[in-house]
C-alpha cells in the first residue's frame, strides 16, 4: 500500500500560473437555487495537483469549473490600510477587492509567516463562516507558494466574517463521541430543530440561542485536534452528509495551519464550537451506523486515489470529491485512523463505479 504520492515537479509552473489566474474570479458566484456559493477553484486544483494530476487534467477541470465564475466585484469601498483600521473591514463584503490589494501589499512587505501569524488569530473567532470554506481556502494556500492565491484567501475570510459568541459555559468530561451525544439530546441544541435554511442562517439562529455558549465551552483540556479529527470523519461515514463532509476537511485544514497560531487551547476551544454548531446545523443525527461499514482500512494505492479523483471530474460534485480524497488521505498519512482510509476507500469504489 502506497500512502505518499510524489508530485511531479514537472506540473508546478503551470498549477501555480493556474493558481494565479484564478484570483481574477470574485471569491462567491450566483446561483438561482442556492444564492452566493463559494468558488472551490483554488482548492480543487490544490487538491487535484497533491493526488499528482497532470497539467492537462489541471486545465480540463478549470476550463469546466471556471464556467460558472464571475470577475472580482467592482470595488465598493475606498482602499484599505491595516494599520489604520483593519477592524472596519471584518464582514464587508464590498471591500473584498480592496482588502485583495491590502493583502497582496502585507504579504509582498512582510512574507507570508509573518501574515498569517498576524491574521490567524484575529480570524480564528469566525471557524465556521461560510460553511468552513474560509478556513479551509486559507489552509490550502498555505500549501504552495502562490502569494496572490494566499492574499485572496485571507481578504475571503475577512468579508466573510462574523462575530460569533466566545465559549462561556463549564467543561465537560468524556469524549467528542459523547460531547455529540450530549448535544443531540440537549434541550437547545439538536433536540430543538433550527426553523432557517442554510448554513449561514441556521449557525446564526443557533449562535442567538443562549444555550449556543454553553454547548461551546464543552471541550475538556485532553481533547485534542486528533480525536476531533476522528470524531468528524466517524458522523461522515455514519451520515454521508454534505456539511459533514466539511467538517473532515476543516479539521484537515486547521491542522494546516496551527503552526502559525498560538493559544492553541483556545483555538481547539472554538474548533469544537465549529465541529457542534455543524452538527446542529445538520440535525444532529445518530451517526451509530459507522461501525457497520466493512471496507479495507489500509489506504488505497496512491494511482486508485488519482483514478478516483480524475474519475470525479465527470460527475456533478467534483471539487468536493477531489477535496474530500486529499483531507481524508492526508489525515490517515498523519494519524493513522482506520476511519480516513474508509473515507478514501469509499470514494474510489464509487468513482470506479
Amino acid at each position: 500500500m502506497a500512502n505518499v504520492q510524489v508530485v511531479p515537479d514537472s506540473t508546478l509552473a503551470g498549477f501555480h500560473a493556474l493558481l494565479r489566474a484564478g484570483v481574477d474570479f470574485d471569491p462567491l458566484y450566483p446561483t438561482q437555487q442556492f444564492g452566493p456559493l463559494a468558488d472551490h477553484l483554488p482548492m480543487a486544483l490544490s487538491a487535484l495537483h497533491a493526488h499528482g494530476a497532470s497539467e492537462a487534467d489541471l486545465q480540463r477541470f478549470r476550463a469546466a469549473y471556471a464556467r460558472k465564475l464571475v470577475p472580482v466585484r467592482v470595488a465598493g469601498t475606498r482602499p484599505i490600510s491595516f494599520s489604520d483600521d483593519w477592524q472596519s473591514a471584518l464582514g464587508c463584503e464590498p471591500a473584498y477587492p480592496a482588502l485583495l490589494a491590502a493583502f497582496t501589499e502585507e504579504i509582498s512587505a512582510d512574507g507570508r509567516d509573518a501574515v498569517l501569524r498576524r491574521w490567524l488569530p484575529r480570524l480564528v473567532d469566525a471557524l465556521a463562516v461560510q460553511a468552513l470554506h474560509s478556513l479551509i481556502r486559507v489552509a490550502v494556500a498555505t500549501t504552495h507558494p502562490v502569494d496572490e492565491e494566499l492574499a485572496a484567501a485571507l481578504a475571503y475570510w475577512c468579508t466573510s466574517y462574523v462575530a460569533v459568541p466566545r465559549p462561556s459555559g463549564e467543561r465537560r468530561e468524556g469524549s467528542v463521541a459523547d460531547l455529540f451525544a450530549a448535544v443531540r439530546t440537549h434541550p437547545e441544541g439538536g433536540a430543538r430543530p433550527l426553523r432557517e435554511s442554510g448554513f449561514g442562517a441556521r449557525l446564526n439562529e443557533f449562535a442567538g440561542r443562549p444555550a449556543f455558549a454553553e454547548i461551546s465551552s464543552w471541550r475538556p483540556p485532553g481533547m485534542d485536534l486528533a480525536a476531533m479529527a476522528r470524531e468528524a470523519a466517524r458522523v461522515y461515514l455514519g451520515t454521508g452528509d454534505f456539511f459533514a463532509l466539511h467538517m473532515v476537511t476543516g479539521s484537515h485544514a486547521l491542522r494546516l495551519l496551527l503552526p502559525w497560531m498560538t493559544e492553541h487551547e483556545a483555538v481547539l476551544d472554538r474548533w469544537w464550537q465549529a465541529l457542534a454548531a455543524t452538527y446542529v446545523i445538520i440535525g444532529a443525527p445518530d451517526y451509530a451506523q459507522w461501525r457497520e461499514v466493512r471496507e479495507a482500512e489500509m489506504l488505497p494505492e496512491a494511482g486508485e486515489v488519482l483514478g478516483a479523483a480524475i474519475a470525479s471530474l465527470a460527475h456533478d460534485d467534483p471539487e468536493h470529491v477531489v477535496k474530500l480524497l486529499w483531507s481524508a488521505r492526508d489525515e490517515f498519512v498523519c494519524y493513522g485512523f482506520a476511519e480516513h482510509a474508509r473515507i478514501v476507500a469509499r470514494l474510489v469504489a464509487k468513482m470506479q463505479g
